[in-house]
């Protein structure tokens, strides 16, 4: 895959593991727990996906068979950035919708 082609499917991966997550706090913060996971593990497959690309990357770049890297790849990488970031806020908000839902029905 040429790294134009490479850029692209990152941004598509990482776009898809971002809307994921954002689906899966809103899906907690209706209190759709079931929802929420799945769609967790829908985010992390994407994140997997991207990552995985990454990683083919450097490893070719480790092996001397690297390509020069330009604005489109900067572009993708920063978006594989901040897919993981919501990954992980999500999974905050998952969890403190969890902690007020038993707090809430404990009332």
């Amino acid at each position: 895959m040429d790294n134009n082609a490479l850029a692209f499917s990152i941004i598509a991966e990482a776009g898809d593991a971002k809307s994921a997550a954002i689906e899966a706090a809103n899906a907690a913060l209706g209190r759709n727990f079931e929802q929420a996971q799945a769609s967790m593990e829908q985010c992390e497959r994407s994140l997997a996906e991207a990552h995985q690309e990454q990683t083919d990357m450097i490893r070719a770049e480790l092996s001397g068979n690297g390509q020069e890297v330009g604005l489109l790849m900067v572009h993708a990488q920063d978006h594989l950035s901040g897919a993981g970031l919501m990954r992980d806020m999500s999974a905050l908000i998952i969890e403190l919708c969890k902690q007020i839902a038993k707090l809430e029905g404990e009332k």
